[in-house]
C-alpha cells in the first residue's frame, strides 16, 4: 500500500482542518522554515485541531528534538519522500 492509501486510510474519521493540513504537508516528507536561515529539517509528528502541528526537528549538529505549535504554512518542502 503506497503512502497516501495509508494516510487516507488514517484520516477517516479526523477533524477536516486535520485531513486538510495532512493533506497539504504529508509527514514523510521534508521541510525547512520560512525566514530562518539555519540547516534544520522538520517532518511532521502530529496535527492539532487548532491548525498547529508538531514537527521533529534535526540541527545542524543532528541533535533531534520537537518544535510544538508551529504554523505549518511557514514551512517549505524541500524533499518529498514517497
Amino acid at each position: 500500500m503506497s503512502n497516501a492509501t495509508e494516510l487516507e486510510k488514517w484520516l477517516e474519521g479526523r477533524p477536516q482542518i486535520v485531513k486538510d493540513i495532512a493533506r497539504k504537508y504529508p509527514p514523510w516528507n521534508t521541510y525547512v522554515h520560512k525566514g530562518h536561515p539555519d540547516t534544520a529539517k522538520y517532518t511532521t509528528h502530529s496535527i492539532n485541531e487548532d491548525g498547529t502541528i508538531t514537527c521533529n526537528k534535526i540541527d545542524m549538529f543532528g541533535i533531534p528534538m520537537q518544535v510544538f505549535g508551529m504554523n505549518p504554512e511557514d514551512l517549505t518542502l524541500i524533499k518529498e519522500n514517497n
